[in-house]
């Protein structure tokens, strides 16, 4: 079984690492900017993701998993139900 997402509060319980993961395996490449954000890049959409510097075991904000999920979906990378379905599945490893 496969643990519910959390995004009922200011943090998620998902963490920058498991957000990098699923990042990937969508075909994002990654770099950080020169203010120390994480940009995760999308070449075949052109799409680009900005998020918050942040250690891979901390807890990523709820608003970026609403946010670029919904962004995701809009630019056809992954269904925004899906993608929250990718993270929740990072949990259970």
């Amino acid at each position: 079984m496969i643990p519910e997402l959390k995004l009922t509060s200011r943090y998620s319980n998902v963490t920058y690492g498991e957000f990098h993961q699923v990042m990937k395996s969508l075909g994002f490449s990654y770099s950080r900017t020169q203010k120390g954000f994480r940009r995760y890049y999308h070449a075949d959409s052109d799409t680009e993701v900005l998020v918050s510097a942040g250690e891979d075991d901390e807890l990523i904000p709820s608003l970026y998993i609403t946010e670029h999920g919904r962004v995701l979906d809009w630019r056809g990378i992954v269904d925004e139900d899906r993608f929250q379905e990718m993270l929740a599945s990072q949990k259970v490893a």
